[in-house]
């Protein structure tokens, strides 16, 4: 969440950021707009997911909305993502206004809005995201979902695999993890089993942090999060047994 501090830091700006807004208005993702140390601008979806109106966050300081506890680091993410120091979004816990807490992805980005700098803010829920986290945190699979292509969520054994933090994996296209000449063939494979005309696991290849191989047998289902399409991806590393494969094949 920006602050007026966090605002002065930013530095780029759009100068057609008014433009832009009109079109983000009705976007599934929280937008809002702080200008001076407040809100000048939201949408409805912001408005939903904290549980208040326009009116009653118009002139408010974003941080009212933030958990206590999590609002030291919330701002100190949002300064460094306005100065360019920070690619990756970030998740801090609000508290709407019937008291529920619910946990929020976020990225922050420097506009002009009527002739003024201000900071642009995308809201995303990912309360159902946390509880998935919750369930899957210590499984021996890996586990990760996908929403309009990009990883939503991933769990410590992915992580682990992928050798990548969450904050590295979050927002990045799922197929970029895969090594390029097995990208067609997985993206087939993967629609296959998501329409129900396959059941079978399938393998390919990957490239973790260091650049070394590792094969991968996956699953995919259909899910839902929010309201909305999503894939629900099961990823184990079958390295080990690929290269006793090849061994007995060989000999």
């Amino acid at each position: 969440m920006p602050t007026k501090e966090n605002d002065q830091t930013a530095g780029s700006k759009s100068e057609n950021g008014g433009d832009i807004l009109n079109a983000l208005m009705s976007s599934p993702i929280g937008i809002y707009v702080v200008q001076d140390g407040v809100i000048v601008l939201s949408n409805t979806m912001f408005q939903e997911t904290t549980g208040y109106s326009e009116e009653e966050l118009t002139g408010s300081n974003p941080m009212n909305v933030v958990v206590a506890e999590d609002q030291g680091q919330a701002k100190e993410k949002a300064i460094a993502m306005l100065r360019k120091e920070r690619t990756a979004s970030y998740r801090f816990r609000v508290t709407t206004k019937t008291g529920a807490v619910k946990w929020i992805m976020e990225s922050v980005a420097s506009i002009n809005y009527k002739g003024k700098r201000a900071v642009l803010g995308n809201f995303m829920d990912i309360t159902e995201i946390e509880q998935f986290r919750a369930s899957f945190v210590n499984s021996p699979v890996g586990i990760y979902m996908v929403q309009d292509g990009k990883i939503i969520f991933t769990n410590k054994k992915y992580q682990e695999i992928i050798g990548l933090a969450e904050d590295e994996l979050i927002g990045v296209y799922s197929l970029n993890v895969v090594y390029p000449d097995d990208r067609d063939r997985v993206r087939d494979l993967a629609v296959k089993m998501l329409k129900g005309e396959r059941s079978e696991s399938y393998q390919y290849r990957v490239l973790d942090k260091v650049g070394d191989f590792k094969w991968i047998s996956e699953t995919v289902a259909p899910v839902h999060h929010q309201g909305r399409q999503a894939v629900l991806g099961y990823f184990m590393d079958v390295t080990d047994s690929r290269l006793i494969d090849d061994v007995l094949r060989q000999a």
